[in-house]
């Protein structure tokens, strides 16, 4: 009966390891951005709900211009009117045709056109 035993000590090691885990992933305090400090757990879900609604919500700390201007451009300004078009349907088409070829998208490659325009099409020989 000696394999009862081993399995009874592998149970009970297997349980003192969960212990240990959930003593160490416990959140036992947590502090609100007024500095108050909670440590109810009713409290500590309230805040972290809280924090998570408003850090997911649509309205947002920093102002996109702002936040924007302090990286440096790389592109011009046409470049980049041109990259944040919408889609043309003959574009779509296009992609698709290609993701049902199975053609490979780091064969795809952004080609200069004219002045006004720019293309994709596949280097695939």
């Amino acid at each position: 009966m000696g394999s009862g035993r081993g399995s009874e000590r592998t149970l009970i090691f297997f349980h003192s390891c969960v212990n240990q885990r959930r003593k160490r992933l416990h959140i036992h305090s947590i502090k609100r951005a007024d500095g108050t400090l909670l440590s109810n757990r009713s409290d500590i879900s309230k805040e972290a709900i809280n924090f998570f609604s408003s850090l997911f919500s649509k309205t947002s700390v920093y102002k996109d211009e702002e936040f924007l201007d302090a990286i440096p451009s790389l592109i011009s300004d046409e470049d980049n009117n041109q990259l944040m078009k919408p889609l043309s349907p003959t574009e779509v088409l296009y992609a698709a045709k290609l993701w049902i070829t199975e053609a490979q998208p780091d064969r795809m490659v952004f080609q200069e056109a004219s002045s006004s325009s720019a293309g994709i099409t596949s280097t695939s020989t």
